[in-house]
């Protein structure tokens, strides 16, 4: 009876002041944060705001099948919502011999439908390797079935529905891109792409972009990279900056390709152009070896220094505006490092 009052209540409030009475649903619209930015701590929004997920960035598992099995089994038991892998699943191409048991790794892990992959330079060792990429995901017994709570997928054309594809889930737009090797292989086609998608989740008021890619946009080590000063801004594609510039949306980008596991904070005295800020996360090796020995410690804010001959990875826990960034050593069951980032939308 007290129940059916509060409901009649409700109602002549709502009619009171013009307004009709709201329709509960089972997955009620999100209120954007970006809508009660001024609200106080306490506010009885709080709770309104989806986006509490945590998922997995990886790379350069390069087809070391016993490394990368340990890796993806330390990472099941955190049960992540979604897996990135950016690039060098395989070593010398995309050939089945390597790619079969490292996605064997996956599946027998319960990771497969959750993971996301894009090609790196090992994957692009031998010709057409774009196209076997493409046929070995859409292929099975290889197809994914996507992720309960995955929306928006899209790919920059049908060739490249594994290759360079974005999708939204919770409060975050993904977008991979594929770049085998250093950042400066972006095509201008990819930056339409990426300016498009990027443009389209700030129309749905989403709260974060993450960017995922081989090579770093900001490289960190001498292996794959000639900038080793701090405000070295030559080694980053200036159309890459002109887009990133236009969107604030986007929070961190993921790499791998220089076997780094750490984080630069990007901002305008990394790259003179920049006009934002957003983070750089170096989330690798999962499967190969570190290149400690030949970083660039100015181009870096913090690197976990203490590999030795282990892989690693890192769980990034999104929660409304802020996200958390856990990077794992394995074979150690807490992070060894631990950093989390607030969304600047002023």
């Amino acid at each position: 009876m007290n129940k059916m009052l509060s409901a009649i209540s409700l109602s002549f409030i709502f009619f009171l002041i013009g307004c009709s009475v709201p329709t509960l649903t089972s997955n009620p619209t999100r209120t954007p944060a970006r809508a009660i930015k001024n609200m106080p701590t306490a506010s009885i929004f709080q709770n309104v705001s989806q986006g509490v997920f945590n998922f997995i960035s990886m790379g350069d598992g390069q087809a070391e099948t016993v490394s990368f099995t340990a890796t993806v089994n330390q990472i099941s038991t955190l049960h992540p919502e979604l897996v990135i892998i950016n690039g060098d699943l395989g070593y010398t191409g995309v050939v089945s011999t390597e790619m079969d048991p490292m996605v064997a790794a996956l599946k027998n892990a319960g990771l497969f439908n959750q993971t996301f992959a894009v090609r790196g330079n090992h994957d692009n060792k031998i010709s057409g390797s774009a196209a076997l990429w493409e046929s070995y995901f859409e292929t099975s017994p290889n197809i994914r079935v996507l992720p309960a709570g995955v929306t928006d997928y899209v790919s920059l054309d049908s060739n490249s529905d594994y290759l360079n594809y974005s999708f939204i889930y919770e409060n975050v737009m993904f977008i991979g891109l594929d770049v085998p090797g250093n950042v400066d292989l972006l095509t201008s086609t990819q930056l339409v792409f990426l300016d498009a998608r990027l443009t389209y989740a700030e129309s749905r008021e989403l709260d974060h972009a993450f960017i995922f890619f081989h090579g770093p946009l900001y490289c960190v080590e001498s292996t794959h990279c000639d900038c080793s000063a701090r405000t070295d801004a030559s080694c980053t594609p200036a159309a890459l900056v002109s887009v990133l510039n236009k969107h604030p949306i986007v929070s961190a980008t993921f790499h791998g390709h220089e076997h780094i596991l750490g984080w630069t904070h990007m901002d305008n005295t990394r790259v003179v152009g920049l006009t934002g800020n957003f983070e750089e996360i170096f989330t690798s090796p999962s499967g190969g070896w570190t290149y400690n020995d030949y970083l660039y410690p100015d181009r870096m804010d913090y690197t976990y220094m203490d590999m030795e001959e282990s892989q690693a990875f890192a769980r990034i826990s999104v929660n409304g505006m802020s996200f958390t960034v856990d990077i794992y050593k394995v074979g150690t069951s807490a992070p060894v490092w631990t950093k989390t980032f607030i969304k600047d939308i002023q």
